[in-house]
């Protein structure tokens, strides 16, 4: 069985200017993103364990990934909010955003704005990704051309995220309880469902005179196996075989929220002249 704790590595290049002159960019992007699957604790001899005493062998997992997108703002961001304890209308923080009520996913910076009684204002530098990767096995993604030649104004680079559709799982699960709630020999299961979401981290990186202006982006997202907790797989049993359509307008809710909250995005920042 190959490691569930592989790289995707994903890499586009930004070729730079030499030197800064005038009509140069003040900052310019050059980004490396890798996604996988973080298996650690849960994956024994004979598949991953979930805290429901079922044992999930997987042969694809697949995300979509549409786009990363880079945030910029004229000016720095000071959060006057602890995300440990998220300000009114907003519940789980973490990665950069919170979760708000009505079930968007709002960056610090917008919240922050909102706060103040503004709205956020800055750019988005946009690239588009349009790939979808099984993030069991590694395989490589080509990245189309980044908005603006991945070029920034003087200001401050404020969030990083990757922009994600649909989570797609194919494999077989296994009982370990006894008596056994599904056939010895195990059922497969598949299932599609959509995230739509977007993960960012708040990075704060001032792009200026003073700082150099390469700004090397190393960016990686991962897939934490708990996310198959939320899952009674013995109750979508039909057929013989488990599809997550299956599940409820409510059970899928409460499942798209646990696989969100056990998606991690990690953003450094390294500098270099152009």
């Amino acid at each position: 069985m190959p490691s569930r704790s592989s790289w995707l590595l994903v890499l586009f290049m930004i070729a730079p200017a030499c030197t800064f002159t005038d009509g140069s960019p003040w900052g310019q992007v050059d980004m490396n993103v890798q996604v996988g699957f973080d298996d650690a604790g849960r994956q024994k001899s004979d598949g991953l364990h979930t805290s429901k005493d079922y044992v999930v062998v997987l042969d694809r997992l697949d995300v979509d990934l549409v786009a990363a997108v880079i945030n910029t703002s004229a000016d720095s961001v000071t959060l006057s909010f602890d995300p440990a304890s998220p300000p009114d209308g907003y519940g789980l923080c973490h990665n950069g955003h919170c979760h708000a009520d009505d079930g968007r996913l709002v960056d610090y910076a917008d919240i922050e704005a909102e706060l103040a009684g503004g709205a956020a204002t800055g750019q988005a530098l946009v690239q588009v990704i349009d790939a979808t990767p099984n993030l069991l096995d590694g395989s490589t993604v080509a990245l189309g051309e980044c908005a603006s030649n991945c070029e920034l104004g003087r200001g401050y680079l404020q969030t990083v995220g990757l922009q994600l559709g649909t989570l797609s799982l194919a494999g077989r699960v296994f009982d370990k309880r006894v008596p056994s709630r599904l056939p010895d020999e195990g059922v497969p299961v598949t299932g599609t469902f959509a995230l739509d979401t977007t993960l960012s981290e708040a990075i704060g990186a001032e792009v200026g005179r003073d700082e150099p202006a390469g700004i090397d982006l190393d960016v990686r997202l991962t897939a934490a196996a708990p996310f198959l907790d939320a899952l009674d797989f013995a109750a979508l049993v039909e057929d013989g075989s488990v599809a997550l359509e299956r599940l409820s307008a409510e059970e899928r809710a409460a499942f798209i929220e646990k696989t969100r909250q056990e998606l991690n995005l990690d953003v450094t920042v390294e500098r270099r002249e152009l």
